[in-house]
């Protein structure tokens, strides 16, 4: 996990200047986690990728003025998605289901919004990482409306997202607005990599996220039913 609120770590630098960026804050207008970012040699900003899901990866920089990219190369359809997104950034509000299970003390954020089922579902496969692992946490869950149902017991609160697939890359300012405020109301926060790749032999039991004792078993191997149970 990584520091998100209230200032993230970042290790972008400029691609003009090759000055290390400094970080003014952070923006989550949906599946992207960024960190605002100033040049204080040339006085560009920018957006860069903190390093969660596909961005451990391939982070991108995006320029504010204009959304030009930077290492787009590496990875072209992750810099088309948030550049595409940008050019038709959209302020409409959303409905948001807030579940709270318990007070949370130390936030720590998993933002599983994706625009592909399977992305989604394989960010969500680290909630089962984050609470076995950082327990003195309280883990939020962040995932679109049709994963809810996945989402396993001990988290500390659910934000359902009534975003469809369709629109999972949408960039939204309105949810941005929003994630920050909720956000803001703890001292710190901080947000789960979401490893978008896990290891087959780390991958958790089904039952955890289906809730049914008869598809129990390691979620990368059938049950013994031929099925996986990971589609409803």
């Amino acid at each position: 996990m990584i520091l998100l609120h209230p200032v993230p770590a970042s290790a972008h630098r400029c691609p003009y200047c090759n000055t290390k960026l400094h970080v003014a804050g952070w923006y989550m207008p949906g599946m992207r986690s960024l960190a605002e970012l100033t040049c204080g040699n040339c006085a560009r900003e920018f957006f860069g990728d903190l390093g969660a899901g596909q961005a451990l990866y391939t982070p991108m920089l995006m320029e504010k003025a204009g959304g030009a990219m930077h290492g787009a190369a590496r990875a072209p359809w992750f810099a088309s998605w948030l550049q595409s997104s940008y050019s038709r950034r959209t302020d409409t509000g959303l409905k948001i289901d807030i579940e709270e299970m318990r007070p949370i003390k130390q936030a720590l954020l998993l933002n599983c919004l994706d625009a592909m089922y399977g992305h989604c579902l394989l960010k969500l496969l680290n909630a089962q990482y984050c609470l076995d692992q950082y327990p003195e946490y309280d883990l939020i869950v962040m995932v679109p409306g049709i994963l809810r149902w996945l989402v396993p017991e001990g988290v500390a609160a659910i934000w359902s997202i009534d975003l469809p697939l369709s629109r999972g890359a949408e960039w939204n300012d309105w949810l941005a607005k929003e994630i920050g405020r909720r956000v803001a109301e703890f001292e710190k926060c901080w947000l789960s990599i979401a490893i978008s790749h896990p290891h087959p032999n780390e991958l958790p039991d089904r039952a955890i996220y289906t809730g049914c004792a008869v598809c129990a078993g390691a979620m990368g191997e059938p049950a013994p039913n031929g099925n996986f149970y990971l589609a409803r």
